[in-house]
């Protein structure tokens, strides 16, 4: 039986009296208003109710609010119904029945022509491997310890602190991966050999590749590195030190706080204690906070100059001199400045992340090839590959705070994941007709989850419904329309895309005069 939980708070169906009305006009099996449906107790509510009267579809009729929370996800999972089984429909504030209720029949009707699916728990294990020792391995690691987890921390560097409370393997990586959320098979091998263990979910903490500091645009001895430029400084005697000094930020991809916090540092310093005068080429100087503005001002006033710029400067290391010719973005001329020294911001140079270890983990890499896809709905800390995670420089992020932040965030998601212990699959996926499948591996290409395979014994694709999410990107693709969702089969989802029929006007109404 479908039913329809009307949510009368003021953001949606004003009163009670107002959603009278609701069950004849919709044609639904059942009719219930839910004093507030984002609450726990309108929740609570629902799933009595769902249990209490046989419901096994649901339309969830509300404010915006129900859409953006995930509702429709929590209500199957806490009345024990597959997902496919709800859906919403989203009303304006003070929503007049008559006026919803076609949109609201579409939907019962999508859902009675769906087929019944079946809903199976699997077992989370709740192991948790953090790829990474740096700051951001180590964080997310601690907070999953916290949390009751047991966590094993890897590092592909033999030298490795030990961490209080933890396991850290130095001199380990990951060089198989294999499985679903929730029972990852991954093979370490490191000092001990090549063992197999199961996860339940990962967090991915690595670090970055730069740029070599002896190749270019680096200059060994005068395009150098901005890191460790104070210690070069320290290390020169008075008539070595540079009358004129560049920082560069922003060369070839826009910086974010991290490198600009520590250029203000740098220029500050070197201005103070080296009397060198320090100019500050920067695209837009990221102040976006007191402590960063603060920074900006002791630099200025201390006699930095910092110019805006616009394009790509250009750096020419000649013959006793270093030029450097840039388009100023108030004036719009082009400004040379000569120097003795340039220090260049590896942080605005192309700096990817381990592509190898993306591939074993098969997880999607943005344009600058960090883990994890320009996309609202993974941010901050999930990936493609449900149960796993990404934190730090890996995803893009350099500036410490934000590091941290995100750490926590993804050992946050990861403890939400396996913190029901059991996890529910529906028989929802995708379907292949082995008649028509031609085992071009299309699908298995174009999935981002890794939720397609291969169906050994019948020599056609197969799916994985532990990792399917039901996306449809692998029928849109399949050539040979081998591919199917139950759920969102041609008759159900045009019936959802066709008008809604408004009932005509009265006769001599505004409307309805000849």
């Amino acid at each position: 039986m479908t039913g329809i939980f009307a949510c009368v708070c003021t953001r949606a169906f004003p009163t009670k009296a107002a959603a009278t009305g609701l069950k004849k006009l919709t044609g639904a099996g059942r009719v219930e208003l839910v004093k507030d449906l984002c609450s726990a107790e309108g929740m609570a509510t629902l799933a009595a109710k769902v249990r209490e009267h046989g419901i096994d579809r649901i339309v969830l009729a509300g404010c915006p609010v129900i859409g953006r929370t995930g509702q429709a996800a929590s209500v199957a999972e806490a009345a024990g119904i597959p997902a496919p089984h709800v859906t919403t429909v989203l009303l304006s504030k003070n929503a007049d029945p008559a006026g919803t209720a076609p949109a609201i029949r579409k939907a019962v009707v999508a859902l009675e022509a769906m087929p019944g699916f079946e809903t199976r728990k699997l077992k989370l294990a709740q192991d948790v491997l953090v790829i990474g020792a740096g700051p951001a391995g180590l964080e997310a690691a601690r907070a999953l310890a916290t949390l009751g987890h047991r966590v094993t921390v890897i590092d592909r560097s033999a030298s490795v602190p030990a961490a209080d409370g933890l396991k850290v393997l130095p001199g380990t990586r990951v060089v198989a991966f294999d499985g679903v959320a929730g029972a990852y098979r991954a093979k370490l091998r490191g000092p001990f050999g090549t063992v197999e263990r199961t996860f339940g979910a990962v967090v991915a903490a690595t670090g970055v590749k730069f740029a070599d500091p002896v190749s270019a645009p680096f200059v060994p001895g005068r395009v150098v590195p901005m890191p460790g430029l104070l210690d070069r400084l320290a290390g020169l005697r008075l008539r070595e030190l540079p009358r004129l000094l560049a920082i560069v930020l922003d060369l070839e991809i826009d910086e974010g706080k991290a490198s600009n916090a520590e250029a203000f540092r740098i220029a500050l310093e070197a201005t103070r204690t080296r009397r060198t005068s320090v100019t500050l080429f920067v695209r837009d100087a990221k102040v976006a906070s007191f402590d960063h503005n603060a920074a900006y001002d002791a630099a200025r006033e201390a006699g930095v100059a910092v110019l805006k710029y616009t394009g790509v400067p250009a750096i020419r290391a000649g013959d006793g001199e270093i030029a450097i010719t840039a388009r100023d973005s108030v004036t719009g001329a082009d400004v040379r400045l000569s120097c003795d020294l340039v220090a260049l911001s590896p942080y605005g140079l192309p700096s990817p992340a381990d592509a190898g270890l993306a591939g074993v983990l098969g997880l999607d890499l943005d344009a600058l090839s960090h883990f994890q896809s320009n996309s609202s709905r993974l941010l901050p800390a999930a990936t493609n590959r449900r149960g796993v995670y990404v934190a730090g420089a890996c995803r893009g992020e350099t500036w410490l705070p934000a590091v941290l932040r995100d750490a926590r965030a993804a050992a946050l998601e990861a403890h939400a994941f396996l913190a029901p212990r059991r996890m529910s699959v529906d028989t929802a996926h995708a379907v292949v007709d082995g008649d028509k499948c031609a085992l071009c591996l299309t699908c298995v290409r174009t999935c981002p989850f890794k939720a397609m395979g291969i169906h050994a014994a019948d020599r056609r694709a197969d799916c994985r419904p532990e990792a399917c999410r039901q996306c449809g990107i692998c029928a849109g693709e399949c050539p040979n329309k081998a591919i199917t969702l139950p759920a969102w089969s041609d008759p159900i989802v045009l019936g959802l895309a066709e008008p809604v029929r408004r009932a005509p006007a009265a006769a001599g109404s505004r409307w309805g005069r000849a």
